[in-house]
């Protein structure tokens, strides 16, 4: 019999639940027939037996047999060899964000064996059929994209059934991977909601996944979460997300998450290369030894305002573990932790953000002139917040590096002790007098 060729369109959301909802009732089916749980079968097996069962289903007989004219059912042209993969194709598609469009009477006869013979039209199905309706919470999900130097967002659907959670995720790639969705379960664990998702990106399976704290809410109006996947420009990639319920969101909300996701800037990236050797990784291009020679412990000086000399200890160990020691600071404070960047963009520099020994908080920044020269010296600046109730402080700093044997000690010296120094010890003239040059003092 020739088909209809009345045309159906399915939003691509609404035909991948439908068609999850088919393969469903293809194992229910089967599994009543057999009395176990079917293996796992190829797409090619799915197919003939999905086409096999629906053309099995009484009530399919009956719709096919009147249209044509009461007669006996004749299936021809209905799934042809040509059509019967009509519904895991179009699932695919439907997973790239694609409007599905499909042939009435194909679709009329899955409705029929998915719903026992109630649905014969999607508009029947959707409205009335309860395996249809879902209880999806959409969620708005904001992340930093490190190219485009600002936060861009996603969507997320969640269905909380128990300790399952079917979710959906789609847009937190951009063009043209922007429309696909991805696909797949959560799970709670203790306080956290684990979450992977799966999808087909040009020729291989893609995948994506998140980890939230949760705690004991069921469905959390907001949750901060870790997400790991490829990112559009085909690289490993992680970071911080925000989910917020969409419902529930408003303008001063996305306002909020915004600020505070590019204040945090968490982004991880790896790049897609090989290597052979350890000595082939790169640091923004650069060699991993590129500060070997800085290994070691320094006299730091700088004027204060009194123009008295202050005295720091620096360490730069084996690891690249690095530390300053002062008696400027409060005890948290005296111990302070130095973390590492090599910039190459415009001068090659050693630049540094300085923490607490305990917690994140930025204290200083300071860049370094990586060479030392031939009396143990190299210089650098620093910008720091400033002691406490003082205002921001900046200014020219000048490094010795240390014997072995060397005593270093965080230390300050005005003019009659500093005279002594100098007079015991010339390498400390040496310092003083580069500092004095770079600063511009007389």
């Amino acid at each position: 019999m020739a088909t209809r060729r009345n045309i159906i369109e399915i939003p691509s959301r609404e035909f991948v639940a439908f068609y999850e909802r088919l393969l469903k009732k293809l194992d229910d089916v089967l599994i009543k027939k057999v009395g176990t749980i079917p293996q796992k079968l190829t797409v090619p097996q799915i197919c003939d037996e999905l086409k096999t069962q629906i053309e099995l289903a009484p009530a399919v007989a009956t719709y096919i047999s009147a249209l044509n004219g009461n007669r006996k059912p004749d299936y021809t042209g209905v799934f042809s060899v040509e059509t019967k993969n009509t519904f895991y194709g179009n699932s695919k598609k439907a997973e790239r964000g694609e409007t599905i469009k499909i042939n009435g009477t194909q679709l009329a006869c899955a409705l029929l064996f998915l719903s026992d013979g109630k649905y014969s039209t999607w508009e029947s199905y959707i409205s009335e059929s309860e395996g249809a309706k879902t209880n999806f919470i959409e969620y708005t999900g904001f992340f930093y994209s490190f190219y485009q130097h600002k936060v861009l967002s996603f969507s997320v659907w969640m269905e909380f059934n128990g300790k399952d959670i079917y979710v959906e995720e789609q847009g937190f790639h951009i063009e043209p991977y922007d429309k696909i969705i991805f696909k797949g379960k959560g799970r709670k664990k203790n306080n956290y909601l684990f979450i992977d998702l799966t999808a087909d990106r040009e020729d291989y399976e893609d995948e994506f996944k998140l980890v939230a704290y949760v705690g004991n809410i069921p469905d959390p109006h907001l949750m901060t979460a870790l997400f790991i996947g490829t990112s559009s420009y085909g690289y490993p990639t992680a970071g911080e997300a925000v989910l917020m319920k969409k419902e529930l969101l408003k303008e001063e909300d996305i306002d909020i998450i915004k600020k505070y996701l590019m204040l945090k800037r968490s982004r991880i990236r790896v790049k897609n290369e090989n290597y052979n050797q350890s000595s082939d990784l790169r640091v923004k291009k650069q060699p991993i030894p590129i500060v070997d020679n800085m290994i070691g412990t320094y006299w730091v000086w700088n004027f204060n305002s009194q123009g008295h000399i202050i005295q720091s200890k620096f360490v730069i160990d084996e690891s690249y573990t690095a530390r300053f020691f002062t008696d400027e600071y409060s005890k948290n404070e005296r111990i302070q932790v130095c973390l590492l960047s090599i910039s190459s963009v415009i001068n090659r520099k050693l630049c540094m953000s300085v923490h607490p020994n305990e917690g994140t908080g930025v204290i200083a920044y300071v860049i370094l002139n990586p060479t030392i020269d031939k009396k143990g010296i190299t210089t650098g600046v620093y910008c720091s917040v400033g002691q406490h109730g003082q205002n921001p402080a900046s200014g020219k700093i000048a490094l010795l590096k240390a014997e072995q044997t060397d005593q270093v000690m965080p230390d300050c010296f005005e003019e009659e002790a500093l005279a002594e120094l100098l007079a015991a010890n010339p390498k400390f003239q040496d310092l003083y007098d580069k500092l004095r040059e770079i600063s511009k003092r007389k």
